[in-house]
């Protein structure tokens, strides 16, 4: 099991939440007639509070406390302050800090980098704690791009027996990378749930 148990039975898990939002709504704004895409904002198109809820659910919820930051990355030029309300009430509680971010561009390029950090911070936090090795870390990732999955075998390397790093990934059929497939511990399929608003 990922993390230690501490005092009333709660479970301290060490996992980090990825939402990679242009890559997860492209295939339902894909899908839009091209009035429809001009009207839709893309935050409005997914059920986020479902798609946290099925990502939580993948390494269990009950009595956990996340030390950790949930992120995500929206772009479209969207203001990411409607998503980060929806991510506050919907995981906030479990979670030490939930950011969103809107970059002008290279959304891959801005996880990556806080799957980097995310990582070194989570196993020195466990080290601080006196946690024995390997260290434990799990990260949540709704997207599909093969870089993702490189960045994971370049963490899993850079470790080595040090680190225990698990990878669930949220994607769409036919939008995930063959890589990426196979670097998770942990494929769901969002096709085979109702993450659909319009």
């Amino acid at each position: 099991m990922d993390g230690v148990t501490v005092a009333s039975a709660l479970t301290v898990r060490y996992a980090g939440l990825f939402v990679d939002v242009p890559n997860i709504c492209g295939k339902v704004l894909a899908g839009l007639s091209q009035r429809q895409r001009r009207k839709a904002s893309p935050i409005d198109v997914i059920d986020w509070p479902a798609l946290f809820s099925l990502m939580l659910d993948s390494i269990e919820t009950k009595q956990v406390r996340y030390l950790a930051t949930a992120h995500a990355f929206v772009g479209y030029h969207q203001s990411p302050m409607v998503l980060e309300g929806v991510m506050r009430s919907a995981i906030g509680p479990m979670w030490d800090t939930v950011v969103v971010s809107a970059p002008p561009k290279d959304v891959d390029a801005h996880i990556v980098n806080r799957m980097w950090q995310n990582t070194i911070a989570l196993s020195r936090m466990q080290a601080a704690a006196g946690c024995p090795l390997p260290h434990e870390v799990t990260v949540l990732l709704a997207g599909g791009d093969h870089v993702y999955a490189e960045t994971i075998e370049a963490i899993r390397t850079e470790f080595g027996s040090a680190l225990r790093l698990r990878l669930h990934t949220f994607a769409w059929r036919g939008s995930l990378a063959g890589i990426l497939s196979a670097a998770s511990n942990q494929v769901v399929w969002l096709d085979d749930h109702n993450l659909f608003k319009i």
